[in-house]
């Protein structure tokens, strides 16, 4: 059994009848499952963390009155908090930038895919927009192909790009003026949210969900030049 024959809960294996999906969707099928694993190891790491100092200070103040008990544990604050809130931010926000670098590098390495097998001579790099949109382009000026711009994936996808460009460019800041983001952060408020200093909080179980939203979009894809003759 290999990696495609695994995949996580949530995640919809891609046809695998079409020849383009044996040479491009099986090996980004497969570099999803992988993110997937990568996210679930760094969650369980976070979580081992929190639980160990948790149990540490249980056990150093089971003998301890109210007081001296209560002095330990806001000895311990500044620990339990970079373990709890400051780590899983920081890894979650380099995490999320990663997986969404890894969207839009098989987005244009799709487009080059399909520039061969048409023997195109214009290509996506440089030509049409940028990252994402930059395949979005492609597809629709120079493939002549449908994108799937109404498909609630695309859409997240859209919304995960104001989020990975705050991260990237702002630290995580959400200004105040960004309205578009601020309601991004709303209507994903099971996974995001902002601390008193308007910065972004990436809760556990939102790289999951971006990541299986990457993987319906390529699924989507994978449609598309598959009922269009492309092959």
């Amino acid at each position: 059994m290999d990696a495609l024959d695994s995949l996580p809960d949530g995640m919809m294996p891609l046809p695998r009848d079409s020849p383009l999906s044996n040479i491009y969707y099986r090996i980004v099928e497969a570099q999803i499952h992988d993110l997937v694993e990568l996210n679930r190891s760094m969650e369980r790491l976070l979580d081992d963390e929190v639980k160990r100092l948790n149990n540490y200070l249980e056990e150093i103040t089971k003998n301890f009155d109210a007081d001296r008990r209560a002095e330990t544990y806001e000895h311990f604050a500044d620990t339990h908090y970079k373990y709890s809130d400051m780590f899983p931010t920081m890894i979650r926000s380099s995490l999320l930038v990663s997986c969404y670098g890894f969207l839009e590098t098989n987005l244009l390495r799709l487009c080059d895919w399909l520039q061969s097998e048409r023997s195109l001579e214009v290509n996506a790099k440089g030509q049409y927009g940028r990252g994402i949109f930059q395949a979005k382009t492609y597809f629709l000026k120079v493939l002549k192909l449908p994108f799937p711009v109404q498909a609630p994936c695309w859409q997240e996808v859209v919304e995960t790009n104001r989020i990975r460009n705050a991260i990237a460019h702002a630290d995580g800041f959400v200004h105040p003026a960004n309205t578009k983001l601020d309601a991004d952060i709303k209507a994903n408020s099971h996974y995001l949210s902002k601390d008193n200093a308007n910065h972004l909080v990436i809760a556990g179980g939102y790289i999951s969900h971006f990541l299986q939203t990457v993987q319906q979009l390529f699924h989507e894809l994978e449609a598309i030049t598959t009922n269009t003759g492309v092959h």
